[in-house]
């Protein structure tokens, strides 16, 4: 498989995890950190003025910060568990299912809640996307992404969704929890999803950190 690993570690924010060496796969690290990691790439960017948006927009666009056919985006607190890509191959947009909840309405609750996002912004996008019909009390939406990782063939349509989702990170609030699924329902896109949720599962680790927030 034409696969790159990809994550982002700019400004505070958690640790880099090795990853076990997979022949004929490359992973890359866009930071703006003094790191040396020993199974990453580090590609060195200047520091970010706005660090979580800017590892935002390089995890959207991964059909332009990756030149493979298929790209894994980690969050940098993911560790792999297997070395066969082929088990990622699941169709060509996947993520997990939120562990949590199935609404944007109640991820828009949480963010202000807990102080990752300002709450006329969240609330702003959160009515904007039920004006046009999605998550609506007469309408509730089922299902609600996870997008600590997320695999993608870089197919025109994954391309287009990419794009349009890139564009809601930088003209609504950078929680990408927010804006996945509104995108994909706008453009007709189905996700695909892995099994189980994203702390239990076969093919990730996932470690957590108490993270604090760079930027709205």
């Amino acid at each position: 498989m034409d696969l790159t690993v990809y994550t982002c570690v700019f400004g505070n924010t958690d640790a880099l995890h090795e990853q076990p060496r997979i022949p004929g796969v490359r992973f890359v690290c866009f930071t703006d950190q003094p790191i040396t990691p020993k199974t990453w790439e580090a590609v060195r960017m200047p520091r970010q003025a706005r660090p979580t948006r800017s590892s935002r927009i390089i995890k959207a666009l991964s059909h332009l910060f990756t030149d493979t056919e298929y790209s894994l985006w980690m969050d940098a607190n993911f560790t792999l568990r297997v070395t066969d890509v082929a088990l990622f191959d699941r169709g060509d947009f996947v993520n997990f299912l939120h562990r949590d909840r199935t609404r944007i309405a109640q991820e828009a609750a949480a963010i202000v809640r807990i102080g990752k996002g300002k709450a006329d912004a969240i609330f702003g996008q959160l009515a904007a996307y039920q004006s046009e019909g999605l998550d609506t009390d007469e309408n509730p939406m089922r299902e609600l992404s996870c997008n600590g990782v997320l695999f993608r063939r870089h197919t025109p349509d994954v391309v287009r969704v990419n794009e349009a989702w890139c564009r809601e990170i930088e003209s609504r609030s950078l929680r990408d929890q927010m804006s996945l699924d509104y995108v994909c329902w706008k453009e007709g896109f189905t996700l695909s999803r892995w099994p189980g949720t994203f702390d239990r599962c076969r093919y990730f680790h996932w470690t957590y950190y108490k993270r604090p927030t760079n930027d709205y």
